[in-house]
């Protein structure tokens, strides 16, 4: 076995993938301007971009309302449990939260799981190559020390009597 798989099986759960989604979101300020939203896409689910463009308050309005990727615990419990509960290419009812009232569609929905070995072997790389680094300047500040040779007294001799 090489160093990368026996550093992967030795680290398992740090190659834990969590389940995710990846959002766009329409915000408004009033109820009736989500629902209002809500009602549009209902009759053409494709203008959702056009719509978060053109009706959301959001400063992601300009990219469509792609907000991002994001696991459990990373959004505000509100959006967290309307967009978990819902598979890639739904849209949500409106949801309500102190920012105002959203609209949510997910875009991708990735299941948890574990890494594979090939996708994680950058990080394993980038991380071996840490640990050497380090451990090799360790070693070079240890061979100083042995080397340097101090003279306590003649340091502690005021600088005019050395």
């Amino acid at each position: 076995m090489c160093i990368r798989d026996s550093f992967y099986a030795a680290h398992a759960a740090e190659f834990h993938l969590p389940e995710r989604r990846t959002l766009s979101q329409i915000l408004t300020s009033s109820l009736n301007e989500a629902r209002d939203v809500r009602r549009r896409l209902e009759r053409d689910p494709t203008s959702f971009e056009v719509l978060a463009r053109t009706r959301s308050r959001g400063p992601e309005a300009v990219q469509g309302g792609a907000l991002g990727t994001f696991a459990r615990g990373e959004l505000p419990l509100e959006l967290e449990q309307a967009a978990f509960a819902l598979g890639a290419g739904q849209i949500s009812g409106v949801v309500t939260s102190p920012h105002g009232f959203h609209v949510l569609r997910v875009e991708a929905a990735a299941p948890e799981r574990q890494q594979a070995l090939v996708e994680s072997a950058p990080q394993i790389r980038a991380r071996l190559l840490a640990e050497r680094s380090e451990q090799a300047r360790r070693a070079f500040v240890r061979g100083l020390r042995a080397l340097a040779q101090v003279n306590h007294e003649a340091a502690d001799l005021p600088a005019v009597q050395r």
